[in-house]
């Protein structure tokens, strides 16, 4: 495989953390899905293999960060500077969370003052949604009679997932960014494709863990985990279920899933930009 990822991982990160994100990168490099051209996975990665999905996480995941670093204590503006969820056992496990998109919303809130995430001995400018902060949650490393709690999988679909967060489709609108520093839903979902409140009856009603829009992160994952069950070649059998699992388990968050099955949803939008509309 000669594909490379160039995510960044923290210093912060402990040895036994580093070779556990280290080990599910590469196992996400070694699986060879092999996909129809024309497919939704080829227009969500923009290409039928592997290699895709390699470009595809580039873009958009730069660096890894541990869930203990207090993601406030880390940010500086630039006159300060000297020189980026799974259920399990009955339990609500967060596996990761994509921290540089709301890092920009801040950002874009203190224009023009310039905000800087601290990461080892450098800082990073928070210039776009696309700066792919990710912050490993509780589950990420979570472990259960010596074991993971998540399989490599689940953990790889999840990074997969938050690299969708780091879109900012449409560009923001400034009545997007009123909503969000007020708390608020937003009136558009395509910057950072924002989760909304699970509608009743659901199995995550009142959790922030559904799409209400077509193409989001959980229409992301699902597509790439579906490429195990129809395509990977070197996918076990074990692999294959867990992927069905964790397929049917994002679909069900997606709440127009039906107009986006059938086409009325139109093809998905991978774009992302910088740009701020008034």
């Amino acid at each position: 495989m000669s594909s490379r990822l160039s995510v960044k991982l923290s210093p912060d990160l402990t040895l036994s953390e580093k070779a556990l994100v280290v080990d599910d990168l590469y196992q996400a490099l070694q699986y060879e899905i092999s996909a129809d051209p024309g497919s939704y996975f080829d227009k969500v990665f923009h290409g039928v293999d592997t290699n895709a999905v390699a470009q595809y996480l580039n873009e958009r995941l730069g660096y890894i960060i541990p869930s203990r670093v207090n993601i406030e204590d880390q940010l500086f503006e630039a006159s300060n500077i000297q020189d980026t969820s799974h259920g399990g056992h009955g339990q609500v496990y967060t596996v990761a969370l994509n921290m540089g998109v709301n890092l920009w919303f801040a950002a874009l809130a203190s224009a023009p003052r310039q905000l800087y995430f601290e990461f080892g001995d450098s800082y990073i400018l928070i210039d776009s949604s696309r700066v792919g902060i990710v912050q490993l949650g509780d589950g990420y490393t979570a472990q259960d009679h010596g074991g993971y709690v998540f399989p490599s999988l689940v953990r790889v679909s999840t990074l997969v997932h938050e690299a969708r967060h780091s879109d900012c489709t449409g560009g923001m609108h400034q009545s997007t960014l009123d909503l969000l520093m007020r708390a608020k839903t937003p009136d558009r979902l395509g910057c950072g494709h924002l989760h909304v409140k699970c509608p009743e009856g659901h199995d995550y009603a009142g959790y922030y863990a559904c799409d209400n829009e077509a193409w989001g992160a959980y229409s992301v994952e699902a597509v790439y985990v579906s490429a195990f069950i129809k395509n990977c070649s070197s996918c076990s059998a074990a692999d294959s279920r867990i992927a069905r699992m964790i397929e049917a388990d994002a679909l069900n968050r997606v709440l127009p899933l039906n107009d986006m099955l059938r086409g009325k949803s139109g093809d998905p939008d991978m774009s992302s930009s910088s740009g701020f509309l008034k």
